[in-house]
């Protein structure tokens, strides 16, 4: 396969440690799935996904690289409703995940997962219309996409958009499985996405807010631990001393 091939010419010291270029190539293959079979049948998603996700099952028999090449599809289809490229496909925002319940079951967490970043566009960050919304899918997908609703709140909070208080006001009435998940997305997704110099601090602050229970300011230290190491491994020992 074209990831394998590049991926065994690359030198990987000239990439961050937590880029994994032959998983980011998965991932566009998936976007070019999304924008190869989407023109052909505008009107029937559902068969542009299950050819789609063929081919990236045809590619290679590494789970990982599979799962990335259908998200980087179902990424691609919910950029369109964005207007990605010069496409525009319509959404009907009173039924947004209408695709994601017809789908397979499991292409289901891909497919809610993927829709976050793009409602997020076209609700203007509105994380409470967001929240609402994915409280009405089934509960066995609500890890992943309040998790990926945590993550892209931090991205938000970097541009400027929205501050912490609101995913603790929003994120703090779900029922606890979503409401963890969304805090542990918010933490771990400031360490990502936040100024490397302030991340952990602001990280570090919101785990330790009055708002999280005891268990749930446990879970999200532990994830904050786990990205740092991930992401800033030479700040380890800094990282110790505040918590």
């Amino acid at each position: 396969m074209l990831c394998d091939y590049f991926g065994n010419k690359l030198d990987f010291t000239k990439y961050e440690s937590i880029v994994n270029p032959i998983v980011q190539c998965y991932h566009g293959v998936g976007h070019g799935m999304a924008y190869f079979y989407v023109p052909d049948y505008w009107n029937d998603l559902e068969n542009a996904i299950k050819k789609g996700a063929m081919n990236c099952q045809q590619m290679t028999d590494d789970q990982e690289s599979i799962s990335n090449c259908t998200y980087g599809m179902f990424g691609g289809i919910a950029s369109m409703y964005s207007g990605a490229h010069g496409f525009s496909l319509p959404m009907d925002t009173k039924d947004p995940f209408k695709l994601c319940r017809a789908v397979n079951d499991d292409l289901k967490d891909a497919c809610y997962d993927s829709m976050v970043p793009t409602l997020g566009v076209l609700w203007g960050q509105d994380v409470k219309r967001l929240s609402i919304e994915f409280s009405k899918i089934d509960q066995k997908y609500w890890p992943q996409s309040f998790y990926n609703l945590g993550d892209i709140s931090s991205r938000w909070t970097a541009l400027g958009h929205i501050d912490e208080n609101v995913v603790l006001e929003n994120c703090g009435v779900l029922p606890q499985i979503a409401r963890i998940s969304c805090f542990k997305g918010y933490a771990e997704g400031l360490i990502r996405n936040y100024f490397p110099k302030d991340a952990p601090v602001l990280a570090l602050k919101f785990c330790n807010s009055r708002v999280l229970t005891a268990k749930e300011r446990a879970t999200c230290i532990e994830g904050f631990i786990n990205e740092m190491k991930n992401v800033y491994p030479e700040r380890i020992e800094e990282i110790k001393k505040m918590i």
